[in-house]
This record gives structure tokens, sequence and C-alpha cells, in this order.
């Protein structure tokens, strides 16, 4: 069976701990809680610095079996309609939605404007109708068009975690999420919060370290290979 069918299976049926990991904005999980589950498609923009909570979001949104998630500036290849009209997603979610190629942001107006998908890509017609919500964020929206903007019917704006909630979202990520001991999540999180309030960085090393001195090892080398400036 393709991937893209295999991919597209409905369920009505939202995990009850679905964004439990995330630390405070409970006002937001109730919001998007409706939207995922309106009869007509509800649109939203998550936007904010990196380390806030927009990514982990649509992470967790992307534990639907009916959802499809794709980053900005990786859909110039296979093209957005062409994506959509192969998986017709329930939930399409986009990250770094500013950095996707104008060509695509056009498809992915029509698709929050009508529902229509159409397209010519490799002199074959795409053309489908599909009721797809998106969930989409950006570090910052200046670069999104003031007409595809005005399709996000919700907008938030997140600022970054602070480092006791930073430390408490990753250590629920990586309990919950990752399957990792308590003791070894909670060493990850207060080792990388040294020099970053990236949760993506915590779920890397959880997966490849096995003890604290692994831990250890692996944050000392990523601090010595961290970006450094050109300026004297």
């Amino acid at each position: 069976m393709p991937w893209y069918k295999k991919k597209h299976r409905k369920s009505t049926r939202l995990p009850r701990d679905l964004f439990d990991v995330i630390v405070g904005y409970e006002d937001v999980k109730r919001i998007l809680l409706k939207a995922l589950k309106s009869k007509k498609p509800v649109h939203a923009l998550l936007a904010g610095v990196p380390a806030s909570a927009k990514s982990l979001f649509l992470s967790e949104i992307q534990r639907l079996p009916s959802s499809y998630f794709l980053l900005g500036g990786k859909t110039t290849k296979a093209g957005l309609a062409w994506i959509l009209s192969r998986c017709k997603p329930k939930y399409l979610l986009i990250d770094e939605l500013d950095k996707m190629p104008r060509r695509e942001m056009t498809v992915l107006l029509s698709l929050m404007e009508t529902g229509l998908v159409k397209d010519v890509k490799y002199r074959k017609e795409i053309e489908v109708v599909l009721d797809t919500k998106v969930f989409a964020a950006c570090n910052r929206d200046d670069a999104i068009p003031a007409e595809l903007k005005s399709r996000f019917y919700l907008k938030f704006y997140f600022k970054p975690y602070s480092l006791v909630e930073f430390k408490e979202v990753g250590t629920k990520v990586l309990v919950s999420r990752e399957g990792v001991k308590a003791s070894l999540a909670s060493y990850i999180v207060n080792r990388v919060s040294e020099f970053t309030r990236d949760v993506r960085v915590c779920i890397g090393i959880a997966r490849i370290a096995e003890s604290k001195s692994d831990v250890d090892f692996i944050v000392g080398s990523l601090r010595k290979y961290k970006k450094f400036s050109w300026k004297k």
C-alpha cells in the first residue's frame, strides 16, 4: 500500500492527553481543541521566537493519524498540491511557514479560502476539493503575504519559555513521549538548559544517550561546536 494511503486514516477521537506535555497556555489548548473538532475548517497560526511552545503544539497535533506535517521550505520538490491531492489530510501542519515558496503559498491560500487545490505538475493537472484544517507556525509573520495571513482565523503570538517552564516541559516530553526515565530526563533537561531552551535538543540527546556520562559527553560536544560569531 502506498505511503500516502497508509497515512490517511479517518479518526474523530482526540487523545485525552493531547497537549498535556505543554506547560501553561491553557486557553490556547482549549481553543485549539475546539478548532480540531469543528465541523468546518478553522485555521490557526502560531508565531513566536524559537524555543517557544508553537512547535510543541504542532508535534502534538501530528500524533493524530489523519495529519500531515511538513516544513515550509521543503515543499518545492514534490509540490504542496501533489502532497495534498495524494494524502488528503484532515489536518495540515506547517512549520516555518514564513520560509514556504510563494508558489506553494498560492496553493495554500486557495485551500484555506475555498478548499480547492489546483495546480499543473509535470504536465498533469491536479484538482481536488478538501476540508483540510491548517495549523502553521513561524518565527516571524512579516514574510507571510497579508492575504494568506488573513485566512488564519486564529493567531497566537508566543513568548519563549522561562527556565522553570522549559525544565518542566522538557522533562514531560522526554518521559511521556520518549519513554525516558524521570531521573535521566531531568538530568538531560538541566544540562541542555545551560545553553539553550530548545526542547528538540533534549529529544535528540535522549534518543542517543544511555547514561548521564553520555549526556555530559554530548552536551560538551554540542557546546564546543555551537554557532559562533565571526566578528572580533
